[in-house]
């Protein structure tokens, strides 16, 4: 459901019962039978483009991603990354998210003038559909 970009598509919300029901369907929710053709029905639903969502799905899946880890970013850079979406790793100690590669080289300028400040630099890894839905 993160997958796609919903408001581009001309849906309102994310939410499986919401995005069937503006495609002009009710049913049941929670029940799994109820649940998974809700889901086959939106995934087959045509776009006014003539594509169906299941095909901006995988057209989407393919494109590559990276995970931008923010390693050694300042401390006092924390609230930044945070309001540009990035999340901490408690674990690895360091602030992260995911960009498409259309951003990549905007978010690794930002990055660099604007957390690092000349003192370091981040990673970026590649990361594929499966990865990123974990």
């Amino acid at each position: 459901m993160a997958e796609l970009d919903w408001l581009e598509l001309g849906f309102e919300g994310r939410g499986l019962a919401y995005l069937v029901a503006q495609c002009g369907w009710f049913y049941e929710g929670h029940r799994a039978e109820n649940d998974i053709l809700a889901l086959l029905y939106l995934l087959s639903h045509g776009l006014p483009d003539g594509e169906t969502i299941l095909a901006k799905l995988i057209a989407c899946s393919e494109r590559p991603t990276y995970r931008v880890n923010a390693v050694d970013a300042p401390f006092d850079a924390k609230d930044l990354l945070k309001s540009r979406g990035y999340r901490w790793d408690a674990v690895l100690r360091f602030w992260w998210k995911y960009v498409g590669e259309e951003g990549r080289d905007a978010e690794r300028a930002w990055l660099l003038n604007d957390v690092y400040g000349g003192y370091g630099e981040p990673a970026f890894l590649p990361v594929t559909a499966c990865d990123r839905h974990r």
